[in-house]
C-alpha cells in the first residue's frame, strides 16, 4: 500500500533523530511483524470483550488488515460494537478521506453497516458503486442489496467482479458475499442464472476455481435465489 511504504519511509528516517526515535519505535511495534494470518476469528471473539475501548480500537486497526477477508470481518464487528457511538463514525469517516483503496473499502463497509442514520451513506454507496477499485465497487453493490437500494447498476457490477477475467483475485469470502447479493437481490433474473450456468460450464483455473461453489446455489433453481471528492481513493 502506497501510503504505508511512505510512512515506514519517513519513520526509518526518524530513526536516526533523538526526539522521534522513542516514538517511532513504540509505534512501528504495532505495525509489524504480523503474529498471525486470519485473525477474523479474534475480531469476532472482540464482540464479547468486556474492555470495550481496546476492542474497539483493535477492530479500527483491523480495517487496515493486510488479509482482505480479515479486513471486512474487522468491519462487520466493529458496526456491531459501535454502531452508537457517534466518535467512531467520525474517525471513519476522516480514514475514508486518507487510507488508501482496499482499507477505504473496508471503511466504508463498516459505515454502511453501522451508521445509516448518522451519516449520508446512500450518497456514499453511490459514489463508490462508480469506484476503478473492484473492492470498493463490491461492498457498494452488497450494501445497496443489504439496504434494498439496488438497481441493475448493482446486477452488472456483481456479475463483472465475479467473472474469470475480473481484475480482483476473489477470495472465498467474498465470492460467497457475491453469490448471497445475487441471490438477494435478483431471485427471478434471467440474466444472473444464464451467468451462473455459463460459469458452472466453463473450466476454471486457479485461483478463479472457487467461483463455481460461489455461483452453483445460485444457479440451481429461481427456488434456492429465493465523487464525495475527487481526491477520495474511492
Amino acid at each position: 500500500m502506497p501510503i504505508r511504504r511512505r510512512i515506514v519511509e519517513a519513520s526509518i528516517g526518524g530513526l536516526s533523530s533523538d526526539v522521534v526515535r522513542k516514538p517511532t519505535l513504540d509505534a512501528m511495534r504495532s505495525w509489524f511483524p504480523k503474529p498471525m494470518l486470519w485473525k477474523a476469528n479474534i475480531y469476532r471473539a472482540s464482540a464479547r470483550w468486556k474492555h470495550r475501548a481496546s476492542a474497539i480500537q483493535m477492530l479500527l486497526r483491523g480495517l487496515s488488515d493486510d488479509d482482505s477477508r480479515d479486513r471486512h470481518v474487522a468491519a462487520e464487528v466493529l458496526a456491531m460494537c459501535a454502531h452508537a457511538d457517534e466518535g467512531v463514525a467520525i474517525q471513519l469517516q476522516r480514514a475514508l478521506t486518507i487510507v488508501d483503496a482496499e482499507a477505504a473499502a473496508a471503511v466504508l463497509d463498516a459505515l454502511a453497516r453501522g451508521w445509516t442514520d448518522a451519516v449520508p451513506v446512500s450518497a456514499l454507496l453511490a459514489t463508490a458503486l462508480k469506484s476503478r477499485h473492484d473492492e470498493i465497487r463490491l461492498v457498494a453493490a452488497c450494501r445497496r442489496v443489504d439496504l434494498g437500494q439496488h438497481g441493475l447498476d448493482d446486477r452488472d457490477a456483481l456479475l463483472q467482479l465475479a467473472r474469470t477475467d475480473s481484475l480482483f483475485d476473489l477470495t472465498y469470502y467474498h465470492g460467497s458475499s457475491i453469490a448471497q447479493a445475487l441471490a438477494t437481490g435478483w431471485p427471478e433474473d434471467v440474466d444472473v442464472r444464464e451467468r451462473c450456468l455459463e460459469a458452472l460450464s466453463t473450466p476454471r483455473q486457479q485461483p478463479a476455481a472457487h467461483r463455481r461453489s460461489s455461483t452453483a446455489p445460485l444457479a440451481a433453481g429461481s427456488t434456492s435465489c429465493s465523487r464525495l471528492r475527487r481526491d477520495l481513493p474511492i
